[in-house]
């Protein structure tokens, strides 16, 4: 028995040993890689200049989605997403901004950055987030943002919205779809699923809302030609937001069960891409939960990121970039109630990226000539596979504040 427990901790020793050496080689060649030009301190201010970003100059052109992850509820997160769309459209012609909402959401969002309602209607839609990371006055701020900067913007480089999430607050898609419907008599053959879209409000009740979503999307999907008669040049968008409807409830059904929610956000995706965007529209850019971000599969399921990055039917397949976040003596809004806790990485994380940082955002190209990273898996969500595979840049936020709820003043 002596024998074996001097065996085990002989083993332990060893392993411990090597784990030690290999974190302390890692360092090293981190040290030596992140003095040849791939780090930059972030201006995440409205200065219009891009100080720090330009160190991806020669990577964002092999491109066309980049998904940069965050924990949800950091103040400076939608300071650094706007930086990083204002950029990414000028060297890149990025124009989209894909967002972690519903499809109807999404639309309502870009009606008013293209200039349309007030900031009234803007409250509007935001205060449907009440309780969620959505309900701040960072994200209030942004869109407002969006909208100024748009506008000064010429129409042939003007921005646009989309969301593809499934649609959390469902009573926006019902509004918005009933904005889309003619008001002449359907034909026969949808006329009582048009006017269950027409007749729905808030006093339908959830679980009759699921079932109308239902019914509409079986009237869409068996009766295609009378809804394109119908409908007209809409027809795409009334049927992208009833799924999102339809796969919001299934989803809620089963919140645990991942595979819903980021299968309905992949097809949704491809849907938008293929049929709403122009050409033009089809290089984007979006802040999302950083589960959502990797290239490659986590413990063999694919979020995200993996499936735009490797779908067999993706439209950007190969051409996702992600950028990981990192945290260093932050703090961050958590809900339920709403509160604020501390946000820090793991150490070994902080070991890496903290000496390097300069400003509140650090910006960190991973995949560069000589990067440590391309063959060693540290970061890499599982472990699995190597840090490049699923990261091509991280952003390490130090100090950064928790985000405020709209109530709060």
């Amino acid at each position: 028995m002596r024998r074996r427990i001097r065996v085990a901790v002989t083993i332990a020793i060893i392993a411990g040993t090597l784990t030690i050496c290999g974190c302390a080689s890692l360092v090293t060649r981190t040290e030596r890689f992140f003095v040849t030009g791939v780090v930059g301190a972030l201006d995440i201010t409205d200065s219009g200049r891009f100080d720090g970003f330009t160190i991806l100059d020669d990577a964002v052109g092999r491109y066309d989605v980049f998904l940069a992850g965050e924990a949800h509820g950091v103040a400076e997160s939608t300071d650094y997403a706007y930086k990083l769309f204002q950029y990414l459209h000028a060297v890149r012609g990025v124009r989209t901004y894909v967002a972690e909402i519903g499809f109807g959401a999404g639309e309502r969002l870009n009606a008013y950055v293209q200039g349309d309602g007030t900031d009234a209607d803007l409250a509007a839609i935001i205060d449907a987030s009440r309780g969620t990371y959505a309900w701040t006055r960072e994200w209030f701020a942004f869109w407002r943002r969006l909208r100024t900067w748009n506008a000064q913007l010429s129409p042939d480089d003007r921005i646009r919205i989309v969301g593809i999430d499934v649609e959390h607050q469902y009573p926006i898609g019902f509004e918005f779809i009933a904005d889309l419907l003619p008001t002449g008599d359907p034909p026969a053959a949808i006329a009582a699923a048009v006017e269950d879209l027409r007749g729905w409000n808030t006093d339908v009740g959830m679980e009759a809302s699921g079932a109308l979503a239902e019914r509409a999307l079986a009237s869409i999907t068996g009766n295609g030609d009378d809804w394109a008669a119908f409908v007209g040049a809409e027809v795409d968008r009334v049927e992208i937001a009833v799924r999102a409807i339809v796969r919001r409830f299934d989803f809620y059904a089963d919140p645990r069960n991942a595979e819903v929610r980021e299968a309905a956000i992949y097809r949704t995706f491809v849907d938008v891409h293929d049929l709403i965007l122009d050409p033009g529209e089809r290089r984007m850019v979006g802040l999302w939960g950083s589960i959502h971000i990797p290239t490659a599969p986590v413990n063999g399921f694919e979020w995200l990121g993996a499936r735009l990055q490797h779908g067999d039917d993706s439209p950007v397949r190969g051409r996702v970039f992600a950028i990981v976040p990192y945290y260093d003596r932050s703090t961050a809004l958590r809900t339920f109630p709403y509160r604020s806790e501390p946000l820090t990485s793991d150490r070994l994380t902080v070991r890496l990226f903290a000496p390097y940082a300069r400003t509140i955002a650090t910006l960190f190209y991973l995949d560069g000539d000589g990067s440590p990273f391309r063959d060693s898996p540290v970061l890499s969500p599982d472990g699995r596979v190597p840090t490049t595979e699923a990261y091509h840049a991280a952003v390490l936020f130090t100090r950064a504040r928790a985000s405020t709820p709209m109530d709060v003043y």
